[in-house]
């Protein structure tokens, strides 16, 4: 067998946008109401436009922009079908994982705990974007623990979408604590319980979590029903 070296890559400049913009999204400070220009951004970043709008269509087709021509970009809005088809893959992965690790005498819960306290450390802070990524390395240890790479590489996608959508989430009053809680149960079950019981905890925390992104849907759909019904 030939051995190869791999090839060390630098970064290009729209592959630091790229990371750039999406942290952005990730985070919560790209408006969905905003429309977002390449020049804009590229002023914004002290680089020049081709390589910003090439990361910019980038990322429109992974899903997390919409283009609108020659107007710019805006933060893509996900239907109600999109939000149940994620919680739909998200349930039939993660409560399966949960219940191979709940079974298992080998599982090592110390990612899991560490990704909670730091959870709760955001929490008390008001911290939305470090509670989001503790969040986020909590359900990816999860994933990972189970050593099923095409599994975890899914959830990583996965991941990405909620990135998005998790603030809007964590904007409801005392989601926080709830989410905690709902964590701790998890844990709990898999420390204590069997896998029929950590099952039932993910799933439980999925639907909670499902339902609060869902509630911004229903807000908007009686909003057009009762403007429908004054102009009818």
């Amino acid at each position: 067998m030939i051995r190869i070296r791999p090839l060390k890559r630098a970064q290009t400049l729209k592959d630091m946008a790229y990371e750039q913009v999406k942290g952005l999204l990730r985070t919560g400070k790209m408006s969905c109401d905003a429309i977002y220009s390449a020049n804009h951004l590229a002023d914004r970043l002290g680089v020049s436009r081709t390589p910003v709008r090439e990361a910019l269509l980038q990322l429109s087709a992974e899903g997390f922009l919409t283009t609108l021509g020659s107007k710019g970009f805006r933060v893509r809005r996900y239907t109600r079908e999109e939000v149940e088809d994620t919680f739909e893959a998200r349930q039939a992965i993660e409560r399966w994982v949960v219940e191979q690790l709940a079974a298992r005498k080998d599982f090592d819960p110390t990612e899991l705990g560490q990704a909670f306290d730091l959870m709760a450390e955001a929490a008390a802070t008001g911290d939305s974007h470090g509670f989001m990524e503790a969040d986020e390395r909590f359900h990816l240890a999860l994933v990972r623990a189970q050593g099923n790479a095409l599994l975890a590489a899914v959830m990583e996608n996965i991941r990405d979408r909620i990135s998005v959508l998790g603030h809007q989430a964590l904007a409801v009053q005392g989601r926080m604590a709830e989410v905690l809680e709902e964590h701790r149960r998890i844990a709990g079950a898999l420390k204590r319980g069997g896998p029929a019981q950590a099952s039932a905890a993910m799933a439980e925390h999925l639907d909670a979590t499902r339902r609060n992104l869902l509630r911004d849907f229903a807000e908007e759909e009686k909003g057009a029903d009762a403007s429908h019904r004054r102009t009818a």
